[in-house]
């Protein structure tokens, strides 16, 4: 490696440490879809919560203006508003939102009441039966729908629950910035050393 693409790795590297350590959280989050992320048609979630940045509270609550839809339900006792209810102490059938099972396609999907910044999200699934249902993807949209960031949240263990951290991703526009500050980085670099 030459000195140049060393000293031009170190400042882009340098450059992504510094972006993702200035950011405390996902910003402009209004909507979180679930889907289920291996190939079992069947998605089971018996609570959802969405931890806002700074506060620490769970955003995800019916009770602060949140609404839960769905693509299907399993019967018309599981449905998606037992997903953000904030009921979590009996993790079996039929205290969750269960997918009818009829299509890979199926999902649930999180709606804030406005945008917001988040730190983490955790998932309680299913402790009675089936827990390899319970790995789930997560796709973040921003107001204008657009796709914000995707996670995948690993609920199948023991306890029926999982967790992902938000804190370390960068928002979209520092990202943006970061990309055209390398490239001028880039650019810059490559004219000195054709002189």
């Amino acid at each position: 490696m030459s000195k140049s693409t060393s000293l031009i790795s170190s400042l882009i590297l340098s450059t992504v440490v510094f972006a993702g350590a200035a950011h405390a959280g996902l910003v402009g989050v209004k909507d979180i879809r679930v889907t289920q992320a291996s190939n079992n048609p069947n998605i089971q979630v018996t609570e959802f919560q969405a931890f806002e940045a700074k506060t620490g509270r769970n955003v995800a609550l019916a009770s602060n203006g949140t609404v839960a839809t769905a693509s299907s339900t399993w019967s018309w006792d599981s449905y998606a508003a037992k997903a953000i209810d904030g009921r979590y102490a009996d993790t079996t059938f039929p205290n969750m939102w269960h997918s009818s099972g009829g299509s890979l396609s199926d999902w649930l999907n999180i709606s804030f009441s406005s945008a917001v910044t988040l730190d983490s999200i955790t998932m309680f699934g299913r402790s009675e039966c089936c827990s390899y249902r319970d790995i789930y993807k997560l796709d973040f949209y921003g107001v204008n729908g657009s796709l914000l960031y995707t996670a995948t949240l690993d609920a199948n263990n023991d306890k029926h629950m999982g967790s992902i951290s938000l804190a370390e991703v960068p928002e979209p526009a520092s990202v943006a910035l970061l990309g055209l500050g390398v490239a001028g980085l880039v650019a810059s670099r490559r004219k000195q050393l054709k002189k």
